[in-house]
């Protein structure tokens, strides 16, 4: 079925400079996220301090 999330969130992250424009480690962080940051830093360390937005282009 639609899942309305799988369009919501690019479009507020496409639209929302601040959001956009925040590493990935800070945003993974910023949610308590430490151990997914952990498992990005092993396996795609080159994403972490990318902006959100690179991030989800990639």
């Amino acid at each position: 079925g639609f899942n309305c999330v799988r369009l919501t969130w690019p479009t507020y992250l496409a639209t929302n400079a601040t959001l956009s424009s925040l590493p990935l480690r800070w945003s993974l962080e910023r949610l308590g996220l430490r151990e997914s940051a952990a498992g990005v830093r092993v396996n795609n360390p080159d994403l972490l301090d990318l902006p959100l937005i690179d991030v989800f282009r990639v």
